[in-house]
């Protein structure tokens, strides 16, 4: 919220200035959002594996 609310606040002179991220920008954030995915469905594997052993235990 701290970098989206202040680039809608108008400039001193009363505009506001359009903006449009660049194909870099794109490629970072969905970057960073597979990357994200990615990490999650390694990490599924061994917790659903160790969900089980416990499960296993308590019966």
């Amino acid at each position: 919220m701290g970098l989206i609310v202040p680039g809608l606040v108008p400039s001193p002179m009363g505009e506001v200035v359009s903006y449009a991220p660049t194909w870099v920008e794109i490629g970072i954030t969905l970057g960073v959002l597979a990357l994200g995915m990615f990490i999650v469905t390694v990490l599924i594997r061994p917790a659903l594996i160790i969900e089980q052993r416990f499960e296993a235990q308590e019966d």
